[in-house]
């Protein structure tokens, strides 16, 4: 893995890097009462902020909500905001809607709603 951030502020990875670091959970919490529509399907809603270890620190972070028909947690956009460009095996970068949409997938492979759920003292 890249030794630290560039001067961009990026820290550069592959996806095979990605994919190979273990996340743990750093933070969670719910955003301020809103008033709803009384049709809506999410009844609550907050944030999350995952970070990996040893360094480079690699930082995930994205907004989620509770269907409220479901009951379980979802992400509330597509967009995972990190300090991550990734790269290709030629060490370029891949740009920024290439590495949103693989955070993405990548958290699509993570257990995180439990975790989050236990944070913010909900149930699942």
């Amino acid at each position: 893995m890249a030794a630290g951030p560039a001067e961009d502020g990026y820290l550069r990875v592959t996806w095979g890097e990605l994919c190979a670091a273990e996340f743990a959970h750093l933070c969670s919490g719910l955003d301020p009462d809103e008033p709803r529509l009384p049709d809506s399907l999410w009844v609550v809603s907050g944030y999350t902020e995952w970070v990996s270890g040893p360094e480079p620190l690699i930082s995930l972070g994205w907004d989620w909500r509770l269907n409220g028909i479901t009951g379980m947690l979802e992400l509330a956009s597509a967009t995972v905001r990190s300090n991550l460009m990734l790269i290709g095996q030629d060490r370029i970068d891949l740009g920024c809607q290439v590495t949103e949409q693989l955070l993405s997938r990548r958290l699509s492979r993570m257990d995180w709603q439990p975790v989050v759920a236990s944070a913010v003292g909900l149930r699942q």
